[in-house]
């Protein structure tokens, strides 16, 4: 098994598992010392500024913290228990509107079990969530989910090559199988810029009220919209992430077939899917932070478009749409954020006129 696993259900406790072929002091060390090269950084901090690398002091009290790029440093919390290579205790001093709290504590536990020379179980255990009071639940819900620990293990191991190195953008180069064409990259990209502008034009000139107006009681606020996008398009970095993992295409699939299905069908609004519960807003952001993840995720995405492996070959699937590869998902993200502009022009269009 080298996907991240769920280990019991108390919803005080986030427990996550994977296996990696590592050594144990090899896997210690990666996740502790190179945790700034596998976090998503661009969009998983909570500095001002965007991060530039996460560090882990090596030894109790020391600080678990974020480097921004102007070289602002703002902590994640400490480390309360160093045992290479067998065990790691770092406070989480990030409250629930993801803000530093220096008397605000959980504790995340992660340990290296041994399994073979070269294999290694790590179990991680995020604990003491009641502690949110009565944002736990929501709190248990993301920390839990593909945006939380199961995707962060994902990416971890992503990164492991088995020398025990870190195989992030090297493998990138490799021309292969799993390579988009320039014009694929091209015709991507545009469309994934364009989308970003459109959308953020939308919602340009829109004061408290029109940012939280519904036109029904059961429909999204253009808020709750963008939150949504925001959300998708980080859960679209991990799915990316994943397709090393993922199986192969079976043979006689065409992906030219599939790719105009992509960029014809995603947007239309008149396909109706019910966003699963994972990724339907919350109101946990406010609407000038969800459109600065927005944008922060959607340059991650043009970054994954330019340099991640695999986006050929592998598959893994829709809710709707069957099967995809990677580069299907990142164009279906471009299609998605067009498709929820149309619905942000329909919601002001029932707006009430501003007062004069």
């Amino acid at each position: 098994m080298n996907a991240a696993s769920v280990i019991g259900t108390n919803r005080n406790t986030v427990r996550k598992s994977i296996v990696v072929n590592l050594s144990a002091a090899h896997a210690f060390g990666i996740f502790t010392e190179k945790q700034g090269v596998w976090w998503p950084l661009l969009t998983h901090h909570i500095g001002q500024v965007p991060a530039q690398t996460l560090i882990i002091q090596p030894h109790i009290g020391g600080r678990w913290f974020e480097r921004g790029e102007d070289g602002s440093e703002c902590d994640w919390g400490r480390v309360l228990l160093w045992d290479p290579p067998r065990r790691l205790v770092l406070s989480w001093e990030i409250n629930a509107e993801w803000q530093h709290d220096p008397d605000f504590l959980t504790e995340v536990e992660v340990r290296f079990i041994a399994e073979g020379a070269n294999r290694t179980r790590v179990e991680l255990e995020h604990r003491n969530l009641e502690r949110f009071g009565e944002k736990r639940a929501m709190m248990y819900s993301i920390l839990e989910s593909e945006d939380g620990w199961s995707g962060m293990l994902k990416l971890y191991n992503a990164s492991l090559t088995e020398t025990g190195g870190v195989n992030m953008s090297t493998v990138t180069s490799e021309i292969s199988a799993s390579s988009i064409r320039f014009e694929e990259a091209s015709r991507t990209e545009n469309y994934l810029n364009l989308t970003r502008d459109k959308l953020l034009e939308a919602v340009s000139d829109l004061d408290f009220e029109q940012w939280h107006f519904k036109p029904d009681p059961d429909r999204w606020s253009i808020a709750e919209i963008v939150e949504h996008l925001a959300i998708i398009e980080g859960r679209v970095h991990l799915i990316v992430g994943r397709m090393a993992e993922a199986p192969e295409v079976e043979p006689g699939r065409n992906e030219s077939e599939i790719d105009e299905i992509v960029f014809a069908q995603v947007p239309l609004r008149e396909t109706k899917i019910i966003a699963p519960p994972q990724v339907e807003p919350t109101n946990q952001w406010a609407p000038e932070e969800s459109v600065r993840r927005f944008v922060a995720n959607r340059s991650r995405t043009i970054q994954l478009l330019k340099e991640a492996p695999h986006l050929r070959g592998r598959v893994l699937p829709h809710q709707v749409f069957g099967p995809w590869d990677g580069y299907q998902w990142i164009s279906a993200a471009a299609g998605h954020s067009a498709r929820h502009t149309e619905q942000i022009l329909e919601v002001k269009e029932r707006m009430p006129a501003r007062n004069s």
